[in-house]
């Protein structure tokens, strides 16, 4: 993925729809069935929050047919959405299988915003990341080192030039 970093930034910054066709295709073949008839079907598109499940549908549908946000929770409830007079589509709020608050936060569930303790998050992200891929995302070098999340989070800070200003009376 580091080699392909062009290729993935333009993808990124695309408003393209990539897979749109092949996926409607494979949706449509689907629909067929032995003999030459077709039959209606009902596609559910499940996953985490926040994954692209609405943009899916609207890539498919070729226009804004749900809302789509960066928030966790935006999509409410269940929504048909008739692709053409052989598809639906059902899209659904984002499934997340635990009942632990950790995972929680890092399947993004949860609101940036209500996220009490942040150091938390950072220290479970640290224990999930590979310490290389964290030099090669933010483009440590060997005099970047940390053996604590704050000693991390110092590191990030340095790096970035974002200090905090401490006024002494």
């Amino acid at each position: 993925m580091v080699d392909k970093k062009e290729f993935i930034e333009e993808v990124m910054s695309s408003n393209k729809s990539i897979g749109a066709d092949k996926l409607l295709e494979l949706l449509k073949n689907y629909c067929r069935v032995e003999g030459g008839g077709k039959r209606t079907i009902t596609v559910g598109v499940v996953g985490f929050p926040n994954v692209g499940k609405s943009s899916i549908i609207n890539s498919l549908k070729r226009g804004k047919v749900v809302g789509v946000s960066s928030t966790p929770g935006f999509t409410k409830g269940m929504q048909e959405i008739i692709l053409d007079k052989d598809i639906r589509l059902l899209d659904c709020p984002g499934v997340v299988l635990t009942n632990n608050p950790n995972t929680s936060i890092l399947h993004n569930v949860i609101r940036t915003e209500d996220i009490k303790d942040p150091i938390e998050v950072v220290s479970l992200i640290l224990e999930k990341v590979k310490r290389q891929t964290l030099y090669e995302v933010y483009g440590f070098n060997s005099d970047h080192n940390w053996d604590t999340v704050e000693k991390f989070l110092y590191v990030i800070g340095d790096k970035f030039k974002k200090y905090k200003k401490v006024y002494i009376n």
